[in-house]
């Protein structure tokens, strides 16, 4: 599904009808999904990192586009880019997508945030790379996607440890029938939050559960049989 925010930020929100295959992924192909999706965004570039659920990521700059199509080689979980027309991409199947846009400057990011990610703060360091280049905190905007929600995403009780130095981390654990859920969209919520992004700019769009929603890739429900959804995000 693509939609148009503010008529100058395209986005395309995948699911499990466009799923990219691991064999893709994992041979550093170019996905027919991948390839349909920067056709009909009419992209210049598209850009995939091989994602590591780690807190680095790049700021995409012209001089790095040497071919259309950048796939899968460069390790990272997030992009940032004031370049237009040029797509950024994340894979998820449970993990979270997030995009961050500067209205006002016109600079925009994507992340790819799973628990470990989180934990390391890589929306947070996505954020610090579009502030390096200018952006300002009050002006930006973040939109979540479809991702594990804590109707269903279960953690052991010792995941909280993860978490510990984090000190709003506990409203995001639920208790529920003696088992632990984690909320990662309210986690990162917060965090963005104080970092300085208003609440008023924060959006759930198209934030459904990837696990019981089963028109959406989910590691979770799947395992190793499963593919990948992707989120993509670019500058008009």
């Amino acid at each position: 599904m693509i939609e148009i925010h503010r008529k100058s930020l395209m986005t395309f929100y995948g699911d499990k009808k466009n799923e990219i295959s691991m064999q893709d992924i994992k041979q550093a192909r170019l996905a027919p999904t991948l390839s349909h999706i920067a056709d009909v965004m009419s992209l210049d570039n598209l850009i995939v990192l091989d994602q590591v659920h780690g807190a680095h990521g790049f700021v995409v700059e012209q001089e790095a586009l040497s071919k259309k199509f950048c796939l899968f080689k460069q390790q990272g979980d997030f992009l940032v880019t004031s370049l237009k027309k040029c797509g950024l991409v994340v894979v998820t199947a449970d993990c979270v997508p997030i995009i961050l846009y500067d209205h006002l400057l016109h600079v925009a990011g994507i992340v790819h945030a799973g628990w470990r990610g989180a934990a390391q703060g890589v929306a947070v360091q996505a954020l610090h790379a579009m502030l390096k280049i200018g952006c300002s905190i009050q002006n930006v905007e973040a939109i979540f996607a479809a991702s594990a929600a804590p109707c269903c995403y279960e953690v052991s009780f010792n995941f909280v440890d993860e978490f510990a130095h984090y000190d709003y981390a506990s409203e995001a654990f639920i208790k529920r029938n003696n088992k632990l859920y984690f909320d990662k969209k309210l986690f990162l919520r917060r965090q963005l939050e104080r970092l300085g992004i208003q609440k008023n700019n924060i959006y759930n769009k198209n934030a459904a559960c990837t696990i019981c929603n089963k028109g959406y890739c989910s590691f979770r429900r799947e395992k190793d049989q499963g593919g990948r959804q992707a989120t993509v995000v670019a500058l008009l």
